[in-house]
């Protein structure tokens, strides 16, 4: 569990569950109390001077059991698998995790008891105590710090048996790749091998590989967005939700009840308010005037990143509070921590914005203010800024202002003239290519309400197992120069398509 993810789960679980649950009092803990971080430590050290004063006993104990399980086992009684540890009270490692707030906190002491109880037993204890304190930090709303405390308390084998469970779990993570994406998408994430850097590690990129073939201006498949902006100037003309053009749909035009926002229906005002909007609505007593604040901010700074990144981590604050049941297999902090993102350091801009956001959406989450450190943000705008795709609504009029963003904020587009921004998570895994096999576009006859899509057509006939390519500047008729100078100042990267190497192979200037 990453530690954005539980972080913002315990958070909205905070708002819409209890003030006095699992959540609020360990999050209290542990930035008030001292003495809750070196619990860890003290009662190793407790453990460890148990274990000297009675390792004679020890000894002459395992001895007796030793002889006793292998009469019993002789007579068909077996060792059972909690004898020694309270019997009805222990808990399993692969126990399910409660759903409820208290039971987890519940659920959490007892996977540290169990592994302090374990780990006082010695060497021949340490792998399955590593499991119960593994089963601890990956419920814990900040498994990190969690860790350190492991650091400094646990013995070294017991911390490394840890530190393989991690890795597992990565690596079972990234085997969800067989579930994602569906197979009714038709197409499949793959690894395409780079290069070996110096210490020989194989540095990959992963791709999207169709798995049919797709004649040209066939639909490959359609994909909802995460989050979708509409450039500054232009929010008058779409809906704030879907960005549905609202000049065709005045019958059912809806503005929010405290802000001038528009909505194309009251179920994508519901759906908006439900998700995103209570919490960044310019008409809230006690936080509009600094959503008014931000959004001014994005129109002078010609970009409306920061108003998604506040979109998206209001989303995932609803997110997270939504039962398990509802929830894929993956959430949506799982697939925007996969994705690839630009490695921009943070400035006054990133702070300031940051600021913002904190003081928009704290006073409604308990611990975010401590959550969105400025680091944190640049760490989610960058994934907006490598991932996100500009998009061409289908508008008839300019924006009212000329604060619409400008070359210098990166969007993957084909076009010359996008109008929004939106970010997809499936459709992100698309590498560029200078000659692109197919385009990203805006669905414009979408109805179903609540969200913007997008649609992925082949612009080349395609075969399956073919790599499908987006090109994320516009390419054109410009040079190989000109092209690789945008895309590494956007996108920090050399091209090395097809098109560039035989451009510059033909006496085209690299």
């Amino acid at each position: 569990m990453s530690t954005t993810k539980s972080y913002l789960l315990t958070a909205a679980a905070t708002v819409t569950v209890l003030l006095g649950g699992y959540a609020v009092y360990f999050d209290y803990k542990r930035r008030n109390d001292a003495s809750f971080r070196r619990k860890l430590r003290q009662e190793k050290k407790k453990a460890h001077q148990f274990n000297e004063e009675r390792a004679a006993e020890r000894r002459r104990q395992q001895a007796e059991q030793t002889a006793k399980a292998g009469a019993a086992a002789a007579a068909g009684g077996g060792l059972g698998g909690a004898a020694g540890l309270g019997g009805g009270a222990d808990i399993g490692v692969d126990d399910p995790v409660p759903a409820g707030q208290e039971e987890r906190g519940e659920y959490f002491l007892k996977q540290l008891q169990q592994g302090e109880t374990l780990l006082a037993r010695g060497p021949s204890a340490y792998t399955e105590a590593a499991s119960h304190f593994f089963a601890a930090l990956r419920i814990y709303p900040e498994p990190m710090n969690l860790l350190m405390v492991f650091q400094q308390s646990l013995p070294q084998p017991v911390l490394e048996l840890i530190m393989e469970k991690m890795a597992a779990d990565v690596r079972s993570s990234e085997e969800n790749y067989n579930t994602f994406p569906t197979n009714t998408q038709n197409v499949k994430v793959i690894e395409v091998k780079q290069t070996v850097n110096e210490a020989g590690k194989k540095i990959v990129r992963r791709g999207l590989v169709v798995q049919k073939d797709y004649n040209e201006g066939e639909e490959i498949y359609r994909e909802d967005a995460v989050v979708g902006v509409v450039d500054s100037g232009l929010e008058d003309q779409t809906c704030q939700s879907c960005l549905s053009p609202l000049t065709a749909i005045a019958t059912t035009l809806t503005t929010c009840t405290d802000c001038p926002s528009s909505f194309c229906s009251p179920s994508c005002l519901e759906t908006a308010s439900v998700q995103w909007h209570s919490l960044l609505c310019s008409g809230k007593s006690e936080t509009g005037e600094l959503v008014i604040e931000l959004k001014q901010h994005c129109e002078e700074a010609k970009s409306t990143v920061a108003w998604g990144v506040a979109m998206f981590l209001a989303k995932m604050v609803w997110e997270e509070g939504v039962e398990a049941g509802e929830k894929g297999e993956w959430s949506t902090w799982d697939h925007l921590e996969r994705l690839y993102d630009l490695k921009k350091a943070s400035t006054e801009v990133e702070e300031k914005e940051a600021g913002l956001i904190r003081r928009i959406i704290a006073p409604s989450v308990p611990g975010f203010e401590e959550f969105l450190t400025t680091a944190r943000y640049i760490q989610i705008k960058n994934k907006f800024l490598y991932n996100s795709y500009g998009v061409t609504l289908p508008l008839t009029s300019s924006p009212s202002n000329t604060a619409a963003p400008t070359t210098t904020t990166p969007r993957r587009t084909h076009t010359p003239s996008p109008n929004a921004t939106i970010l997809t998570l499936l459709t992100s895994y698309i590498s560029h290519s200078c000659e692109p096999n197919v385009t990203v576009e805006y669905v414009s006859d979408y109805k179903k309400e609540g969200k913007a899509e997008v649609k992925v057509v082949a612009k080349k006939e395609l075969k399956e197992g073919d790599e499908i390519f987006v090109s994320y500047v516009e390419a054109g008729e410009r040079g190989v120069k000109e092209r690789r100078k945008e895309l590494k100042s956007k996108y920090a990267f050399h091209c090395k398509c097809t098109r560039c190497l035989a451009e510059s192979e033909k006496g085209g200037t690299a």
